[in-house]
């Protein structure tokens, strides 16, 4: 295994070399002009010894430049696999932002979705199951006192499999009754939630076992709320230009 890494990395190490000869051409003019003057000035007899072993030497100093050269990209590509190895198991969030489920003209939204989607990376080299997202803590967090759908994701079932070199997402979309607030609190809290980190958890299931990922969401919900700015709902433009600003 770790020939094979290295015969790779030697092979991709050539290209070091001939980079390596390039940044030397200036030195080796040097090398030819100095050398012009010890033979000038007859310091070529101090040479004289080891004449008989150029040959040698300058297979050996190939072999040592080579040599490096391989190492070099040996140890990059040591560092890719390390790398590639530690991951095994990868989650992150690329999609997190609110939505309008339903709403009054002129007056206020009554359902806001959250929306979430989840990127999970299988960097195994066997299959893992995703057993579940920790969605009680989201909507904890998010703080909403009543839900008017269950929080389920929209394309998948859990479990679900994911092969080795896969990437699947899952999505989320979960619905708030915000009746009970006024149209100042809404916009308040679509402004509170907006650019701020939460954490949740995934478990899954391997080979080796149970396994719980902490999974960050980074709120972003920019587009969002310039969406809402541009009230295309007819809400009261005042309340939205006091509350929404920038």
């Amino acid at each position: 295994m770790y020939l094979k890494t290295y015969l790779k990395a030697l092979l991709s190490g050539f290209n070091e070399i001939f980079e390596l000869f390039g940044k030397v051409q200036s030195l080796i003019a040097f090398l030819l002009a100095l050398t012009a003057v010890f033979y000038t000035a007859n310091f070529t007899v101090y040479l004289q010894p080891i004449k008989p072993y150029y040959p040698q030497i300058i297979i050996a100093a190939a072999f040592i430049v080579l040599f490096i050269s391989g190492y070099r990209a040996w140890i990059k590509e040591h560092k890719v696999n390390m790398e590639r190895n530690s991951k095994k198991t990868e989650i992150k969030t690329t999609r997190a932002k609110n939505r309008i489920v339903s709403y009054a003209t002129n007056d206020k939204i009554h359902t806001l979705g959250i929306v979430l989607t989840f990127q999970v990376s299988n960097f195994n080299e066997y299959p893992i199951q995703v057993m579940r997202f920790d969605t009680a803590a989201i909507t904890k967090q998010f703080g909403f006192r009543k839900t008017s759908s269950s929080f389920i994701p929209s394309n998948n079932v859990f479990p679900t499999t994911i092969e080795p070199a896969t990437v699947k997402e899952f999505h989320f979309d979960l619905a708030y009754d915000v009746r009970f607030m006024t149209l100042h609190e809404q916009l308040q809290y679509i402004n509170d939630v907006s650019g701020k980190k939460y954490i949740t958890k995934a478990n899954i299931l391997s080979i080796e076992g149970d396994e719980e990922i902490e999974v960050t969401i980074d709120f972003k919900n920019d587009d969002f709320i310039s969406f809402v700015k541009d009230n295309s709902y007819k809400f009261n433009q005042s309340i939205i230009d006091s509350i929404l600003k920038g």
